[in-house]
Formats: structure tokens, C-alpha cells, sequence
């Protein structure tokens, strides 16, 4: 993890929700917790992704659980989808500090498409990040130029281009 003020929606741990082919599964709620010397006010905000667009934001964290309830993420029955958990990391942080995130089935509410209660198995268990800070910060440079295009636009047409850019990284 990088140690840049505000660092948002850094991906910490990828895991799988399956549904068995008797019933579709909806999940309401997971709690993932943390482990390591990364402090629980170092994280600023999580989320759940897949497909790296938010379906969940945390509802809270404490004594290294982060806990996500109130969703209503479903699963097709026989059918296994990718997610993952996503921080924000808080700016000003020690080098050296390590962070890793694991989810558990038993931190896994969710109910069959009558409403019956299931209990999950399996686990998750993240990579250990550390935090790192860097002396140089001319390490990287974006340059951003325009690129010249027509200046009309015929009404009623599609697929104009009305803007054009060149990003070089270097």
C-alpha cells in the first residue's frame, strides 16, 4: 500500500460467493476482519466490488472487523461470482505497518430464495500489505495534450467527436 494522503478504493483481498444448484442465495451481510499493526482509523472507507464497481459500503469497523449488513447481493443458484474488498487508506502513515484481510463463512449471512438461513463454508484469506512511503516523487510524470478536432456539429448527428486527448506517462 502506498503511503499517499487519501489513497482511494485500493483492492486488498479478492474472494467468491457460490450458490449450490438447489436455490438462488442472497447474501445480507459480511464482515471481513483485519490482521496486522495497520490501525483500524487508518482505513478511511471499504467496499465491496465486482467487476470493480461498488455494490457495498462498510457500515462500520471496530476492534479489526469491518462489517457490511443491509445488502442484497444475489447469487443464481449453481453460479460462482468474484468480489472484492477495497479500502481507502487514510494519508500520513508509518512505513513499515502491515495489513491482510480474511472473510470466513461464518461471517457470511445470507438465505435461500425462501428465506431460509444458510450456513456458508470456506474462507478467504488476503495478501499482506505494507506500507511504504517514497523519497522521490518525480519518479512518475502525466502529461496531458489536446488533440485538434472540428469546432461544428451537425444537429441530429451521432458519433461526434467533440473532444480528444493524449495521455503520456513517463
Amino acid at each position: 500500500i502506498g503511503n499517499r494522503a487519501n489513497e482511494r478504493r485500493t483492492v486488498v483481498l479478492g474472494f467468491s460467493l457460490s450458490a449450490g444448484n438447489g436455490s438462488a442465495v442472497n447474501v445480507s451481510a459480511i464482515k471481513f476482519r483485519k490482521v496486522g499493526v495497520l490501525s483500524d482509523s487508518s482505513v478511511n472507507g471499504a467496499y465491496i466490488t465486482r467487476g470493480g464497481q461498488v455494490i457495498g459500503q462498510y457500515n462500520s469497523l471496530s476492534s479489526g472487523v469491518i462489517a457490511f449488513s443491509g445488502m442484497s447481493i444475489n447469487l443464481p443458484a449453481g453460479q460462482t461470482v468474484n468480489f472484492g474488498l477495497a479500502i481507502d487508506v487514510a494519508g500520513g502513515l508509518s512505513a513499515g505497518n502491515t495489513v491482510s484481510f480474511s472473510v470466513s463463512g461464518s461471517d457470511v449471512t445470507s438465505s435461500d430464495a425462501s428465506g431460509n438461513a444458510i450456513v456458508a463454508g470456506g474462507s478467504a484469506a488476503g495478501n499482506i500489505f505494507t506500507v511504504t512511503t517514497v523519497s522521490n516523487p518525480s519518479l512518475a510524470s502525466l502529461t496531458i495534450a489536446s488533440t485538434s478536432i472540428a469546432n461544428s456539429v451537425t444537429a441530429g448527428t451521432t458519433g461526434n467527436i467533440v473532444g480528444a486527448w493524449n495521455f503520456s506517462v513517463q
